[in-house]
């Protein structure tokens, strides 16, 4: 896979990465439990990759939406162009 080049393209592969991340963690903890997995125990971890899972892709929406908005205006900016000049 190429290396991201945009900010999109970052914010796409650690939507990936964490993606990765809670489904290496439900095969573990599935894979720790042995046949002696309880529904309960299952639907545990399943209720913990889905929730990682919904708040994994609104970070992504959030992230993806703030990079393509208008750049906001430094606060310097906005603090110098607010103060009132001295008469001269």
């Amino acid at each position: 896979m190429p290396s991201p080049t945009s900010e999109a393209d970052i914010i796409e592969a650690a939507y990936q990465d964490q993606v990765k991340i809670l489904y290496t963690t439900l095969f573990r903890g599935l894979e720790d439990g042995g046949s002696d997995l309880t529904s309960d125990l299952e639907q545990q971890r399943l209720r913990h990759f889905a929730l990682g899972l919904r708040l994994a892709r609104r970070a992504r929406e959030l992230a993806l939406s703030a990079s393509t908005a208008a750049p906001a205006p430094s606060p310097f900016a906005a603090a110098t162009a607010a103060a009132p000049t001295a008469p001269g």
